[in-house]
C-alpha cells in the first residue's frame, strides 16, 4: 500500500532554491565587481498576476525592468524590477559613485543593469535547472524604463494564457556599506508549473521517506545505546527539509565553534551524514551532568557515533545493496563554522548533490543536548528516494 506525504506550498520548496540562487549570484558579482557583494533573500511568495504591474511600484511611477525569457525544458519570464530612484541607487554603487550621481539611463548605466541582471538571473535559471534536472536556460536580458504600467502590464497581458499568479522574491544587494532592495518576479507556463508541482510533490515524498527512516533509526538506536551506556536514552528527531547549502556559510556564524561528526556513505560519493553540536550545546550539556569534561565528552561522541552509525546502515538498507555493511570511518573535527562547515559548503554547492537538514535531541537522564545532522545525497541516490511501501 502507498503512503502519500502531506502536502506543502510551493514557496517552502522554493526557499532553498532562492537562497542558493542569490549566494552563487553574489559570488559571480563579487568577481567582477572586484568588491564584496552580498546578496539576501527570504525566499519566494505566490501573488495574483492581477497585481503583477503593481509589484515594482505604482503605476504610474517609472520603473526599470530586465526581462529574461526562459528557453529549454521549462518555458517562461524572469523580470528583475525597481523603482527609478532604487535603479538609479543601485547604478552608482555598481559603479563606485556617490549616490545621487546617476539621473538617467544612458549607454554605460543600462550596460551596468544588464549586466547585473544577466548574472542574477543565471544563476537563478542554473540553480532551478540543477534542481529540475530540467534545461533552464535565460535569453539576454532585455533592458526597459518606462511607467510601471507600460513595462509590466504587456507582459502580464501575455502571461494571462498561461497562469493566474506570479512568484514573486524579494532580494537585497548590499555593496559598501550600501543596500538596495528589488522584486525578482517568476512567471512560469501552465505546463512548467506542472513540472515545477510534480518535483514539489516528489521531493516531499523523499523528505517523507528519511523522516521513516529518521524515526525508526531512533527508536532503534535508543534501546542500543541504553544497553551499552547503561543510561536511560531518548532520541528525538525533527523532521528532514530541504535546505540550501548556502545557509551553511553565514559570516555572522563564522566564529563560533562547533564539534562536527563525518560519516561518509560508501561508495565514495554516495553521500555524507554530518552531526553538528555547537559550543553553546556542549557547555548545557556539561553543566547538567555530572562526572566533568572527561565524562561528558565521551557521552557525547557515543550517543552521536551510535546514532550515525545506525542511521547509515538504515539509509544503506533504504538505498541499494552496495552501500550495505559500509564500514568507513567516523571523523570529528572541532573549531570555528568558518573552517569546518562553511569549506564543506562550498565544496558541495556546485556538485550534483542534494542536501537535507533535521535536528536531533538527545536525553540521557536529567541531560539533554540538540545537534544539527545534515545528509548529503548524491543524484542517484536521491532518485532511489520518495516509493515508500507500508512496512
Amino acid at each position: 500500500m502507498s503512503i502519500a506525504a502531506p502536502a506543502l506550498a510551493l514557496d517552502t520548496s522554493f526557499k532553498a532554491l532562492s537562497v542558493d540562487s542569490a549566494f552563487s549570484a553574489a559570488r559571480a558579482l563579487t568577481t567582477w565587481l572586484n568588491r564584496d557583494v552580498r546578496l539576501h533573500t527570504e525566499g519566494f511568495h505566490s501573488a495574483p498576476l492581477a497585481e503583477f504591474s503593481e509589484l515594482a511600484g505604482a503605476p504610474e511611477e517609472p520603473v526599470v525592468a530586465l526581462h529574461l525569457p526562459l528557453q529549454g525544458d521549462l518555458q517562461g519570464d524572469l523580470l528583475i524590477a525597481l523603482p527609478e530612484q532604487i535603479a538609479f541607487q543601485l547604478v552608482d554603487m555598481l559603479l563606485g559613485q556617490p549616490v545621487g550621481t546617476t539621473t538617467a539611463f544612458g549607454e554605460l548605466e543600462q550596460s551596468a543593469m544588464q549586466e547585473t541582471g544577466n548574472i542574477v538571473g543565471s544563476s537563478f535559471a542554473n540553480c532551478l535547472a540543477r534542481w529540475l534536472r530540467l534545461s533552464v536556460v535565460p535569453a539576454s536580458p532585455n533592458f526597459a524604463y518606462d511607467l510601471a504600467c507600460a513595462v509590466l502590464a504587456p507582459i502580464a497581458a501575455s502571461a494571462a494564457n498561461l497562469s493566474d499568479e506570479v512568484w514573486v522574491n524579494r532580494t537585497c544587494f548590499h555593496l559598501d556599506g550600501q543596500h538596495v532592495d528589488w522584486r525578482l518576479l517568476l512567471l512560469l507556463s501552465e505546463s512548467a508549473r506542472e513540472r515545477v508541482a510534480e518535483h514539489v510533490q516528489r521531493e516531499q515524498l523523499v523528505c517523507y521517506d528519511l523522516d521513516m527512516l529518521l524515526h525508526h533509526t531512533a527508536a532503534e538506536v535508543a534501546t542500543q545505546l541504553r544497553n551499552e551506556l547503561g543510561h536511560d536514552v531518548r532520541v528525538i528527531c525533527g523532521d528532514f527539509a530541504r535546505a540550501a547549502f548556502s545557509e551553511l556559510i553565514d559570516p555572522a556564524s563564522a566564529n563560533s565553534h562547533i564539534e562536527m561528526l563525518t560519516a561518509p556513505l560508501t561508495p565514495r560519493g554516495a553521500g555524507t551524514l554530518l552531526s553538528v553540536t555547537s559550543a553553546e550545546e556542549f557547555v548545557r550539556f556539561l553543566a547538567q551532568t555530572s562526572g566533568g569534561r572527561q565524562a561528558v565528552v565521551p557521552l557525547m561522541h557515543s550517543l552521536q557515533e551510535g546514532f550515525a552509525r545506525s542511521l547509515r546502515q538504515t539509509l544503506a538498507g533504504r538505498l541499494t545493496a552496495e552501500l550495505a555493511g559500509d564500514d568507513a570511518e567516523l571523523e570529528w573535527a572541532a573549531g570555528p563554522t568558518g573552517e569546518l562547515l562553511t569549506p564543506w559548503a562550498k565544496t558541495q554547492i556546485a556538485a550534483d548533490h542534494e542536501l537535507f537538514r533535521t535536528s536531533v535531541v538527545f536525553k540521557t537522564g536529567r541531560a539533554t543536548f540538540e545537534t544539527t545532522l545534515h545528509l548529503l545525497l548524491h543524484a542517484d541516490r536521491y532518485a532511489e528516494m520518495g516509493t515508500l511501501e507500508a512496512c
